[in-house]
C-alpha cells in the first residue's frame, strides 16, 4: 500500500511542507548561475514560469545589477551582465532610467575588478558609451568615475580597436560638461586618447572620435597645453592624412586644430607636424562640403596664428590653393565665400571679420603671387560686387587696382585673364568714374595683351566686353584707337565667326562706341572693314537679338560721315539684303535723312550714355 502525505497542512515544519520545499529547491539548484543570467538576458521562459511569460525590461536590468553585485568574482556573470546592460543601453529611452538606477556604477565596478579581461572591458565600455549619449547622464557618470574606467581600459588594451573606439566616443560625450573636462584631463585622458589614436590610424571611427574627443577637451584652456605636450598635433595630422577620404575625420580634425591652436605654443607644433597640409588636403578632397569649408578655413587661420612666418608658410604650402578650391565649388553660396575670403585675408595678417567688399581686394593684394586667389578674387568682384553701391565701395578699397594687378601678375594664366577682363567690363559699365581709372591703371594694354595671348572664344568675348565698356568714356576712345583696340576686336570677330555670338555682340558694341570718337576713327574702322564685319555678324546670327541690336548700333555710329558710308555700307547692304536685315537699311536711310536735316539730328552721345548706364 502506497503511503501519501496529507493533502494540505498549515504547519511550515510538517513533512508535507518539507517535501514541497525540497522539490522547488532541486528545480532551482539544477540551473547554473550563468544559465539564469542567460535566461534573463534573452527573456527566455524560466522553468518556474509559464512558457508565455517574459520579464520586463526594468526587472531584467535589476536582476542583472543584483546578480553582478552578488557575484563580483564570477567572470561569466560579469560578462553576461555587462553585455545585457549594453544591449539595454542601446535603446535611448532606457538610458536615463539606467543611470538613475546606478547601472553605470555597477559597470564601473565590474570594469575595475576585471581590467585585464578584454571581453568584459569591451562590453562595459560600450555600455558606458551608450549611457553617455544622454546629455543628462554625463555629470552623474563622472561622479562615479566612469571616465576613469574608460581611461584605464584604453591604457590597458591599446591594441583593441573596439575598446579604443568606445572609449574615445564615451570620453568625448562626457567632455560636453565643463567640470568633466577637468576630471578627464587630471585622470590622464588626453594622453590615453593620443596613444589610442597612434595605434589605430587605419580605423576611421577611432580617428574621428579621437579627434573629436581632443577637440572637446581642448575647450578647457589647461588641456590645450597637455594635448600639445602629449604630441596631440602630430596625431591629429596623421589621422587626417590616413583618413583623408573621410569627411567625418576631416571635420573633427579641423575643429580639433582650431581649438588646440588657440594656444600660441601649439601653433608652431602644428606647422612642424604638417597639420596645415593635412587640413589643406582635406579641403581639396571635400571641396563640396560647406561644413568643412567653414572649419577648415578657421583651422588654417588658427594654425597660422597671425604670426607672419607661420602664416606665410601655411599660405604657400597648400593653404591658399585649398581654400580657393573649396570656395570654387560653391560659387553661388555667399556664406562659403565669406569663410573662404575670411581665411585668405587672415592668412595675410589683416583681419576682415565678415565677407564684405574689403575681403577680396585685401586677399588679392596679400596673395598676388597666388593664381587661384587672383582668379577667384576677380570672379567674386565681377559677380558679387559689380552692382549698386558696392561698385563705389570696392573702388574705394582698391578693387580696380587689384583686378588690373592680378591680370598683369599672371599673364600666362587663362582663367585669371578671363575673369579679370570680365571684371573690368562689369566695373567700367557700372561706374563711370571707373572707366578713366582703369585706363590710367593700364587696363587697355592688359586686356589687349590677354586677347593677343589667348585666342579662346570665351576670353575674346570678355576682352571685347572690356574694351567696349572702356570705350564708353570719351577720353578713353583716342587711347583705345592708338593701341589698336579696333583691330583686336575685328580679329576676334573674324577668328570666331560661328558659335560665338557673344564675341560679335560685344565686338559690334565696341566698334559703335569707338565710332563716336569722330571722323578719323570712323575712317580707320571703315578702312579695316569694320562695317563689313558688323554686317557679316548680322547675317550669321539673324535670330540673336544682341547681335542685331549692336550690329545696327555699329553701323549707325560709323555712318557719321555720309561720304564714307554711302558708297560702301549702304550699297553692300542693298546687294545682300534679307528680310531680317531690312531694319538695317531703314536705319541707314533714316540716318542719312537726319544728317541732311541738322534740326532733327540725333545726339549719338545720348545713346551711348543710355547704354553705359546699363550692365549687359
Amino acid at each position: 500500500m502506497i503511503r501519501r502525505p496529507p493533502r494540505s497542512t498549515l504547519s511550515s515544519s510538517s513533512a508535507a511542507s518539507d517535501v514541497y520545499k525540497r522539490q522547488y529547491q532541486r528545480r532551482v539548484r539544477g540551473q547554473s548561475a550563468v544559465t539564469m543570467v542567460a535566461q534573463v538576458l534573452y527573456c527566455a521562459p524560466s522553468p518556474a514560469h509559464q512558457p508565455g511569460d517574459t520579464l520586463s525590461t526594468v526587472t531584467t536590468e535589476a536582476v542583472h545589477m543584483e546578480t553582478m553585485n552578488d557575484n563580483p568574482g564570477q567572470l561569466d556573470i560579469q560578462l553576461q551582465g555587462c553585455r545585457a546592460l549594453r544591449d539595454l543601453s542601446i535603446q535611448p529611452q532606457n538610458r536615463p532610467r539606467m543611470v538613475a538606477n546606478m547601472a553605470h556604477e555597477v559597470i564601473v565596478a565590474s570594469l575595475g575588478l576585471h581590467l585585464f579581461r578584454k571581453r568584459i572591458q569591451i562590453e562595459g565600455c560600450a555600455a558606458l558609451d551608450h549611457l553617455a549619449q544622454h546629455p543628462e547622464n554625463v555629470g552623474a557618470m563622472c561622479a562615479k568615475h566612469a571616465h576613469t574606467a574608460l581611461i584605464n581600459a584604453m591604457n590597458e588594451h591599446r591594441a583593441c580597436e573596439e575598446i579604443q573606439f568606445h572609449c574615445c566616443e564615451g570620453l568625448s560625450l562626457l567632455a560636453e560638461d565643463a567640470n568633466n573636462r577637468t576630471l578627464i584631463r587630471e585622470a590622464g585622458g588626453c594622453g590615453a586618447i593620443v596613444q589610442g589614436m597612434k595605434h589605430h590610424y587605419a580605423s576611421e571611427r577611432v580617428a574621428q572620435h579621437g579627434c573629436w574627443a581632443l577637440r572637446q577637451l581642448a575647450r578647457d584652456p589647461d588641456a590645450r597645453a597637455v594635448i600639445g605636450d602629449d604630441d596631440g598635433t602630430t596625431v591629429i595630422a596623421e589621422a587626417m592624412k590616413h583618413q583623408v577620404a573621410s569627411l567625418g575625420v576631416s571635420v573633427a580634425g579641423s575643429r580639433a586644430f582650431n581649438q588646440i591652436c588657440l594656444l600660441a605654443t601649439n601653433q608652431p607644433r602644428a606647422v612642424e607636424s604638417t597639420g596645415h597640409q593635412s587640413v589643406a588636403a582635406a579641403l581639396t578632397e571635400h571641396a563640396d562640403s560647406v561644413e568643412l569649408n567653414h572649419h577648415g578655413c578657421r583651422a588654417l587661420v588658427s594654425i597660422g596664428g597671425h604670426v607672419p612666418a607661420l602664416m606665410d608658410r601655411v599660405a604657400r604650402e597648400g593653404g591658399c590653393d585649398a581654400i580657393v578650391a573649396s570656395a570654387s565649388a560653391h560659387l553661388e553660396k555667399p556664406e562659403v565665400q565669406r569663410h573662404s575670403f575670411w581665411g585668405l585675408v587672415n592668412l595675410g595678417g589683416e583681419l576682415a571679420k565678415e565677407f564684405d567688399h574689403k575681403a577680396p581686394c585685401e586677399a588679392m593684394r596679400v596673395h598676388l603671387w597666388n593664381q587661384a586667389v587672383s582668379r577667384h578674387g576677380c570672379w567674386i568682384l565681377r559677380y558679387y560686387f559689380s552692382v549698386g553701391e558696392y561698385l563705389e565701395l570696392v573702388a574705394d578699397e582698391g578693387g580696380p587696382e587689384a583686378i588690373v594687378e592680378a591680370i598683369k601678375a599672371h599673364p600666362d594664366k587663362t582663367d585669371v585673364q578671363h575673369h579679370g577682363c570680365w571684371a573690368i567690363g562689369n566695373h567700367a559699365v557700372g561706374r563711370k568714374a571707373n572707366r578713366q581709372l582703369f585706363e590710367q591703371l593700364g587696363a587697355v594694354g592688359a586686356v589687349l595683351s590677354a586677347m593677343d595671348t589667348f585666342p579662346l572664344a570665351e576670353l575674346q568675348d570678355q576682352g571685347c566686353w572690356a574694351l567696349a565698356a572702356l570705350a564708353l568714356e570719351p577720353a578713353n576712345q583716342p587711347v583705345l584707337m592708338q593701341q589698336k583696340a579696333h583691330t583686336a576686336i575685328l580679329a576676334a570677330m573674324r577668328d570666331h565667326k560661328y558659335g560665338a555670338a557673344g564675341v560679335h555682340t560685344h565686338g559690334c558694341w565696341g566698334l559703335g562706341n569707338l565710332g563716336l570718337d569722330g571722323l578719323s576713327t570712323q575712317q580707320a574702322i571703315l578702312e579695316a572693314k569694320g562695317h563689313l564685319r558688323a554686317l557679316a555678324a548680322m547675317q550669321i546670327y539673324p535670330a540673336d537679338a544682341g547681335v542685331q541690336q549692336y550690329g545696327c548700333w555699329a553701323l549707325a555710329s560709323l555712318a557719321g560721315s555720309p561720304e564714307l558710308i554711302e558708297p560702301v555700307s549702304y550699297t553692300h547692304l542693298r546687294a545682300h539684303e534679307t528680310p531680317e536685315h531690312l531694319v538695317c537699311r531703314l536705319l541707314l536711310e533714316k540716318k542719312k535723312k537726319k544728317s541732311e536735316n541738322p534740326e532733327t539730328h540725333m545726339n549719338s552721345n545720348d545713346k551711348v550714355n543710355a547704354r553705359g548706364d546699363k550692365s549687359y
